[in-house]
């Protein structure tokens, strides 16, 4: 398999808010088992002189904003750290007790209005989350807009930074054996959505994409590790995770 990991797969543990367990990367492509790692990757793939699109796609808006835990944390400090220096920013609670900075849900919040964000517009597609972003500048799209890309890149001037969970394509529910999850969206969904970004991507339109697999909102590693492997092989993405 060609590419690198920039961190080596721990094994299918819990991804839960704040553990990373891998994150590969080949060229400007970038998948992971948890989403706080999403913004580090970013920023290794773009000017923070230009101005980009975003589009998350996700069953959550993952748009908590924890700024005030780290005030003097400012988008250009960001810039040019490693890994591991940005899986070691921490705050302090009120008792003293050390918490990552960057969880599962508030990694974007350096790139939202009014901190010198090269970002000049959010396009959300999340289907099952009541916690909207706290800013007014961002559009909301229903699933079957994400089969009609196409506008959106050819009449944008700017680049995109195209972030995607695996649980969107899921959707959970309560029953008598505790909290199920069900695949939400038919494979042809998945490949119209997947082949479309593809397009974009060997066209120079995106220049960065994320993957989470999310495990713990997909129904286990083996749900997302499937629908993985689909996604890799519309895109032409050369990742599997080590066997069991």
């Amino acid at each position: 398999m060609s590419g690198n990991w920039l961190l080596r797969f721990a094994g299918r543990n819990d991804s839960d808010t704040s553990n990373l367990n891998f994150l590969w990367k080949k060229d400007n492509i970038y998948i992971m088992d948890n989403h706080l790692a999403a913004l580090w990757c970013w920023l290794q793939e773009i000017n923070p002189h230009d101005k980009y699109k975003l589009l998350h796609i996700d069953s959550h808006y993952d748009a908590a904003n924890d700024a005030a835990k780290m005030p003097s944390l400012k988008l250009d400090h960001l810039f040019g750290i490693t890994l591991e220096e940005y899986r070691l920013l921490s705050y302090s609670d009120s008792t003293g007790r050390e918490h990552p900075l960057f969880w599962h849900d508030n990694y974007m919040w350096p790139l939202f209005p009014g901190n010198g964000s090269p970002v000049s517009e959010f396009i959300f597609a999340a289907h099952n989350d009541k916690h909207a972003p706290r800013f007014d500048k961002y559009d909301k799209i229903p699933p079957c807009e994400l089969l009609q890309l196409c506008p959106r890149f050819a009449y944008s001037k700017d680049n995109w930074i195209v972030n995607v969970d695996l649980d969107y394509f899921f959707h959970d529910f309560c029953c008598r054996s505790g909290r199920r999850y069900i695949r939400l969206f038919s494979y042809q969904y998945i490949e119209r959505v997947f082949s479309s970004l593809k397009y974009h991507h060997q066209n120079g339109r995106i220049a960065v994409l994320t993957i989470a697999l999310s495990p713990e909102f997909c129904g286990g590693w083996n749900e997302a590790e499937q629908l993985c492997q689909a996604v890799c092989a519309i895109m032409d993405i050369p990742f599997n995770l080590p066997p069991q």
